[in-house]
């Protein structure tokens, strides 16, 4: 049986279209898909880094404070 998992993320070429028209940056899908592909490590990274910050946090409300 598989693992659950949780918090999975993911980005498609029209996030970065949304988030271009929002900054009133015009560019092209190919540009956005080139832009996904090439920052791919980076996102990933980034977005694992601040997963594990908010995991920390929230384990600090969470722990057992009967076993101290």
């Amino acid at each position: 049986m598989a693992k659950k998992k949780y918090a999975v993320n993911s980005w498609i070429i029209d996030d970065v279209l949304e988030l271009a028209e929002q900054l009133e940056i015009h560019i092209s899908k190919k540009s956005a898909e080139k832009l996904l592909k090439q920052n791919e490590e980076d996102i990933i990274s980034a977005m694992t880094k601040a997963g594990w910050d908010v995991i920390e946090d929230a384990l600090y409300s969470v722990e057992d404070k009967s076993e101290t």
